[in-house]
């Protein structure tokens, strides 16, 4: 019969923790690709939205946006099947089942950097990402955001642009249009 020395029993826990942080890793992988793919259908037809001087470069940049979706949507299903994932996945279940109690709903507002890689710094404006003061402390951010709203659909007139103020949700549509003959 074996016998659990102290060395054993941290070394247990040792490769329990580092496997608990593994499958963390990989929930918040699965997590951050899925909320990527949100856009995807976006990112597709945004070639419809652009001024093309002919159809075939309108084609083309159809072509190529249709080939990176198609790619991002197979990674993301190849991660999510991966053996690693399914036992992520198990881990949890078993985890729930074994301990209910105290497991609080997940809340982004919580957590503002949910989005991030490990490693990863904040998003910079060369990741199309600006930062933007939304002027909430002193009474200005839904000002502030009907006036971006405004802003931006006066700059883009392709697109439909609503703006919810009770959900605090921004709903843009995109029009499709035909190359222009230039």
């Amino acid at each position: 019969m074996a016998v659990n020395t102290p060395q054993a029993v941290v070394s247990t826990q040792e490769s329990d923790e580092a496997e608990f942080e593994a499958g963390l890793a990989r929930l918040k992988e699965i997590h951050i690709q899925l909320r990527n793919l949100r856009t995807t259908i976006l990112r597709m037809i945004q070639p419809f939205v652009a001024n093309h001087s002919s159809p075939e470069g309108l084609y083309d940049d159809f072509s190529k946006a249709a080939v990176t979706a198609a790619t991002e949507i197979k990674d993301f299903r190849d991660y999510f099947q991966d053996r690693r994932s399914r036992l992520a996945f198990r881990n949890s279940a078993i985890s729930r089942r074994n301990n209910p109690e105290g497991i609080s709903t997940w809340r982004v507002t919580e957590h503002p950097d949910w989005l991030e890689r490990d490693g990863e710094g904040q998003p910079t404006e060369e990741d199309g990402v600006e930062e933007v003061e939304d002027g909430s402390e002193d009474g200005q951010g839904e000002q502030d955001v009907s006036s971006v709203v405004e802003e931006f659909t006066n700059s883009h007139p392709g697109l439909k642009v609503q703006y919810n103020k009770e959900l605090m949700f921004i709903e843009v549509v995109a029009f499709y249009s035909n190359c222009s003959d230039s």
